[in-house]
């Protein structure tokens, strides 16, 4: 392939620490995502709440996700924010496993953006 440089292992071992560093220095990160299909996600309103509400998600709505990284390879869901169509914010708590949120994530939705939250 041309174009495409080799790295020798020192220096993908030194780009991959510095990505490790990276993501501890700023653990909480704001992911937008593109929802893709009809889906109903469970949520709860508070967080000491356990009565579940099922959000009805239909394609093109926007969702808004906190992801705390308080270990750099799996991430733990903060906020589940829905974005409504006139640009309003309705924050819920996920209540299902960081796992099975990131699963359903990345087979439901695309994501579109992200930053650091402050």
């Amino acid at each position: 392939m041309k174009g495409i440089k080799e790295l020798s292992f020192s220096e993908y071992y030194n780009s991959k620490q510095k990505l490790l560093e990276s993501a501890e220095e700023s653990p909480r990160i704001y992911s937008y995502y593109n929802v893709l299909n009809y889906r109903k996600v469970p949520v709860l309103e508070d967080y000491d709440s356990e009565d579940k509400i099922y959000l009805s998600l239909k394609p093109n709505d926007q969702l808004k996700i906190l992801w705390e990284y308080e270990n750099v390879y799996f991430p733990t869901v903060r906020k589940f924010i829905f974005i409504r169509e006139n640009g309003n914010d309705e924050s819920y708590f996920p209540c299902w496993s960081n796992k099975k949120l990131l699963k359903w994530v990345m087979n439901n939705a695309n994501e579109i953006d992200h930053d650091a939250a402050t």
